[in-house]
């Protein structure tokens, strides 16, 4: 509670943290138990923040373009349109390994371990490839672009 300051937020973290837990019960050393499962909380915690802080930086500007979609504006809704599909452009430049990791992540809304397990990778290579593939864009696409 103290780290993500929302009580049904804290709930599911407790949640994901016990099955983390039961699932972690084969490395376990007898070494404090209280501490251990403190620590596993903890760092449960701190991903949910990075996690929900990452998608408002990743999703800030796409959000507001979506929802002037909903008031019927047409000359919103062609701005919108024509943005994806400069998008849609963009992604087919980039190379295959960072394309497909780069829509699951992003159109499909995918988690690390849905995206592993759809493109049979390790959750490690998932990550790195997005990281590699953010790089990209940065420094391959303009924000003049979008």
């Amino acid at each position: 509670m103290s780290v993500v300051h929302n009580e049904k937020d804290a709930e599911d973290i407790a949640q994901e943290t016990f099955i983390k837990m039961i699932d972690a019960l084969p490395s376990y050393r007898f070494e404090g138990f209280k501490t251990w499962l403190g620590r596993m909380t903890l760092h449960k915690s701190i991903d949910y923040k990075r996690k929900q802080q990452r998608r408002k930086e990743d999703l800030s500007n796409f959000e507001q373009d979506y929802h002037w979609v909903d008031q019927g504006d047409v000359e919103t809704e062609v701005i919108v349109n024509d943005l994806q599909t400069r998008v849609q452009t963009s992604l087919q430049h980039m190379p295959a390994k960072f394309k497909s990791v780069v829509e699951c992540y992003y159109l499909e809304d995918m988690s690390y371990r849905e995206i592993a397990c759809h493109l049979e990778l390790a959750e490690s290579n998932v990550k790195m490839r997005l990281y590699r593939a953010r790089a990209w864009m940065k420094e391959h696409w303009k924000e003049d672009d979008f």
